[in-house]
């Protein structure tokens, strides 16, 4: 573990001194700046491993229970690594039993993660030849099942080694460490993950001659009163937004943050995509520029608040606005990724949750979702008027050049939005639409 997390750490901190240096060519700049973005990803796999291994072992991870598009669901995992298996000249096959149901009632985030994990296993420990993920139906009918088979004709694994596999930090030979590298954790996970699901993983393997490892997971079909699964969160690798056409142009948002890098970098990247954006640094800083924002009769479009702030807490600034009468959309930026912080942001007011480190991408595309134009009270913005806390119309200022300071609380804040009543947060990364 230590070899994990020192070993990226070193290629980060090495780069970021010699880009801080400013002596690199603009080439050198970019792959060092590459470098630390790999490895800076490879160490936020690892902590999700070790959080993820806490939380299971601490029984305080709950498995959801969603209509899920199995079909679709294996699409996106085939997606997810075949690009790794082509880059490595291997074939992979996928196998769908015809009797396979469309939609089961499963998990489908943990699901993914465990047949990414193992298919992942599949193509690190392949040189040659194909890895195969087959899917079907239980034997038995009493108990619906769906069978997941991957299989691939890597290095295998000694049979003397088998018991071990499955133990946190173990691999099947030391010598796995250093050729392929790995924390050792995936595979604890996964089996835990699979018995979460009501099944189990087992494996069956020779040396030389690949491994087949075999996950079963309770599948009944969903009731029409089950909701549809909810959106899944992208990749940690997908594209950031495109700054060459701006999807927040003329949007106003309001960032809560207490950390000043993190508010530099996350208003640089709003600003690139077009919002004019205002900055706070606590909590009761937050709450008076929002409510003197909608005093002067132009509210902020969006409100991005980290849960930990000092002062007054982002849950208790949430609070103290939907208490006034507040009713714009606003978004959690927090490091907390357990169901308990989740639950907390929900009932405190947030309308949505994202995890820190945030994606670029999925910065933008919430603050354009929550933000969007049709909004009614928006709309009336971009005539030129905006409805006043008694129902009143007031003409729109004009927007100021200059950020706006913090004023004493007391304004008279945005009426709640009949549109938004509903909007509240329903998973770490994602949420359903009402």
């Amino acid at each position: 573990m230590s070899h994990e997390i020192r070993t990226p750490l070193t290629a980060v901190l090495g780069y970021a001194e010699l880009l801080a240096e400013g002596r690199l060519a603009a080439a050198e700049a970019a792959f060092a700046a590459e470098v630390i973005h790999r490895n800076g990803a490879h160490l936020l796999h690892v902590v999700d491993e070790i959080l993820d291994l806490s939380r299971l072992k601490a029984h305080r991870m709950e498995p959801g229970r969603l209509a899920t598009d199995l079909p679709a669901l294996i699409g996106e995992v085939q997606a997810a690594v075949g690009a790794a298996a082509a880059a490595k000249g291997l074939a992979l096959r996928i196998e769908l039993d015809p009797a396979l149901p469309n939609e089961i009632v499963t998990d489908p985030m943990r699901l993914k993660q465990i047949l990414l994990n193992l298919l992942g296993n599949a193509v690190k420990f392949t040189p040659s030849g194909e890895v195969r993920l087959a899917a079907r139906r239980g034997a038995d009918p009493e108990a619906p099942r769906i069978v997941f088979e991957v299989s691939d004709t890597g290095i295998g694994i000694p049979s003397a080694r088998l018991h071990r596999l499955f133990q946190a930090f173990e691999q099947s030979d030391a010598s796995i460490a250093g050729r392929f590298g790995g924390t050792g954790l995936g595979l604890s996970i996964s089996r835990r993950l699979a018995r979460l699901l009501g099944g189990d993983i087992t494996v069956q393997s020779r040396a030389g001659h690949g491994s087949t490892f075999c996950v079963s997971i309770c599948a009944p079909l969903p009731a029409r009163l089950l909701l549809p699964a909810p959106e899944e969160h992208p990749e940690r690798h997908s594209r950031g937004p495109d700054f060459r056409h701006p999807t927040l142009g003329g949007r106003r948002i309001l960032l809560v943050e207490d950390c000043p890098d993190s508010r530099r970098l996350l208003a640089y990247l709003l600003r690139k995509a077009g919002a004019a954006v205002t900055t706070a640094s606590d909590g009761r800083q937050a709450v008076a520029v929002a409510l003197k924002a909608c005093e002067g009769g132009d509210p902020f479009d969006l409100v991005l608040m980290d849960v930990d702030l000092p002062v007054l807490s982002g849950p208790e600034a949430v609070r103290e606005l939907r208490r006034r009468g507040y009713g714009g959309p606003i978004v959690a930026l927090t490091a907390h990724v357990l169901e308990a912080e989740r639950q907390r942001c929900a009932t405190a007011g947030f309308d949505e949750y994202l995890c820190k480190p945030v994606e670029h991408g999925r910065l933008i595309e919430t603050a354009r979702r929550l933000s969007a134009r049709d909004d009614p009270f928006i709309a009336a913005r971009q005539r030129g008027k905006v409805i006043g806390p008694s129902g009143h119309q007031r003409r729109r200022k004009r927007s100021s050049t200059s950020t706006p300071q913090p004023s004493p609380a007391g304004g008279r804040a945005r009426p709640p939005n009949p549109n938004r009543t509903d909007r509240r947060v329903t998973s770490p990364r994602s949420r359903k639409r009402p």
